[in-house]
């Protein structure tokens, strides 16, 4: 699929962290096979832990302790446009884990990747989550950070079955266990100082994808939480990853109305 230039600019380069829910994993490979399709080389990892990519999600999956070592005993004409990378694998839980910040943040300065894709946080397949105490796990000098939400949770009851620290998710939104999710609250939890973009690095580029717009009620939750979301100066798309399209939200809001 392509993304508009305005929600990445293939040029432009860095370091780009994923937190949310609802679709983080699929946006970082979406993401990584279209840089990777416009001659940039990419590379994926995560600060957390990660299921295993599929053949379509990633051509190369390697567990190395020392990422940069690994890097340099290997020859860029062997290596595809799109790599992941992970410090180890669990195979107990069928999980591979990723890296310290800091290590993430010497790839970059090495100059080896155009793009580094990271997944920031975890959200146990929830479309909507709090962040935990130690999350979102952002290196220092990423550039930017991509705020994913499923809209699937939107006008559920707010219980642990759709929602991720239910308890950190209504204390941020101020909708009480068990009421229904709407559009305000949702917000936020995404745009509050303690919220999603926690520990954004200063100077950072922010970007909602408000994924999974794929049905008019949907497609509604999503046009309000833009409006919220872009009062606040927040870069806000709607999308959906299973269908391929990503736009920005006035073009889609407008389809909306």
């Amino acid at each position: 699929m392509n993304f508009p230039s305005s929600f990445i600019s293939p040029e432009r380069g860095g370091i780009l962290s994923l937190v949310g829910s609802g679709g983080k994993t699929s946006l970082m490979f979406a993401l990584a096979a279209f840089l990777a399709g416009q001659g940039k080389r990419v590379l994926t990892t995560t600060t957390t832990r990660i299921r295993p990519p599929g053949p379509a999600q990633s051509p190369l999956c390697v567990c190395a302790e020392d990422p940069l070592q690994w890097l340099r005993s290997r020859s860029h004409d062997d290596l595809p446009g799109h790599v992941t990378l992970v410090a180890d694998r669990e195979p107990d839980r069928d999980k591979l884990v990723g890296y310290a910040p800091e290590v993430i943040d010497r790839i970059g300065r090495s100059g080896l990747f155009h793009w580094i894709l990271v997944e920031g946080d975890g959200a146990a397949g929830r479309p909507l989550k709090a962040p935990g105490p130690e999350e979102p796990v952002i290196p220092p000098e990423g550039d930017h950070v991509a705020a994913v939400v499923g809209l699937d949770g939107m006008g559920r009851r707010l219980t642990e079955e759709s929602v991720f620290r239910c308890a950190e998710y209504s204390a941020l939104s101020g909708i009480p266990h068990g009421e229904t999710v709407a559009a305000e609250g949702a917000s936020r939890v995404v745009a509050d100082e303690q919220g999603l973009f926690r520990g954004t690095p200063e100077g950072a580029e922010r970007i909602v994808l408000l994924n999974k717009a794929e049905t008019k009620d949907r497609l509604s939750y999503g046009r309000l939480m833009a409006e919220v979301l872009t009062s606040l100066g927040l870069k806000v798309f709607l999308g959906s990853l299973r269908q391929g399209w990503v736009e920005g939200v006035q073009g889609k809001i407008a389809e909306c109305q």
